[in-house]
């Protein structure tokens, strides 16, 4: 699928709306760093059912990461 670039400021505030965005149409890949904020989700949007499982670790690999920076 083609990628095509918008200038924000070409877009009418609040132009672009859920609707016009299919499913799965935006990844991680697609947002800059830090783009999206508390300010841009909507209260109660993110539920539990939206958060992938996690096998579960140990305090021993918990550490590891705390120490490394992971």
């Amino acid at each position: 699928m083609p990628i095509c670039k918008i200038n924000p400021n070409s877009l009418a505030a609040n132009s672009v709306t859920s609707a016009a965005i299919a499913n799965g149409e935006i990844a991680l890949v697609d947002l800059a760093i830090n783009s999206v904020g508390t300010n841009q989700i909507v209260d109660g949007s993110i539920t539990d059912a939206k958060f992938a499982v996690v096998p579960a670790s140990t305090g021993k690999a918990i550490a590891m990461s705390i120490v490394f920076g992971g």
